[in-house]
């Protein structure tokens, strides 16, 4: 059975103006501070909330299986094979932290040398070790999270470590932080997807079915 955290994003985008910065707080404090829910910057995502903090409290429902219809399953970035990027095989138990918000479009911006720098932080972050590999897919527009060639998706990766001495809460720094560089330099005026596997392939951090379902996972 899978473990599903869920959780609020919200961004700060204004902090770092170079970089698209996904932030998010569990939906239990969707009325948190201001600072936190206004905060609209890059990568946003998470579901219902429920924070499953105890692995031991396993009342899931039966199996909390994906909504995402068929056709997205086929045709967005849900069909990439994360092990081609990096990540080990999959953990049958793997930990799902879900974004809740839909990407916040007018904070995500290339830096002055066109490297595109993406960072999560908040409670998506709280408690991750190790290496995480942040996969993103050419899609289609900015309304259309198609992959733009869905028999031979274009895809990047970069891979980075969780600081340990940075706080989720931290507004400047982030605990993950990826920049796209040289053979997976994301391209200006292109649009990409994201999805984010723990390297060892017993996590990942994504955005909720209603959001892709309605293609509002959207970058560039």
């Amino acid at each position: 059975m899978k473990k599903i955290l869920k959780y609020a994003s919200i961004f700060a985008g204004s902090i770092l103006p170079v970089a698209a910065v996904v932030s998010c707080s569990p939906k239990k404090d969707e009325n948190k501070p201001a600072e936190e829910a206004k905060t609209d910057t890059s990568a946003s995502t998470s579901t219902d909330v429920k924070v499953k903090t105890d692995q031991k409290t396993t009342t899931q429902t039966p199996k909390l299986t994906s909504t995402l219809s068929e056709h997205k399953k086929q045709t967005t970035n849900y069909k990439i094979d994360p092990t081609k990027y990096g990540v080990a095989p999959l953990s049958e138990n793997i930990e799902v932290r879900t974004l809740l918000f839909p990407a916040a479009r007018s904070e995500n911006q290339f830096d002055s040398e066109g490297v595109f720098r993406i960072g999560l932080h908040h409670s998506p972050v709280r408690g991750l070790t190790g290496e995480w590999v942040a996969i993103a897919t050419e899609v289609v527009g900015p309304n259309d999270n198609t992959l733009s060639n869905v028999n031979q998706p274009v895809v990047k990766f970069a891979t980075t470590t969780a600081d340990d001495n940075v706080s989720e809460n931290d507004p400047v720094k982030r605990k993950l932080q990826w920049e796209f560089r040289d053979n997976n330099k994301l391209e200006k005026g292109k649009y990409y997807t994201f999805i984010f596997y723990k390297k060892d392939g017993t996590q990942k951090i994504v955005f909720s079915d209603a959001n892709i379902e309605n293609s509002r996972d959207v970058f560039f």
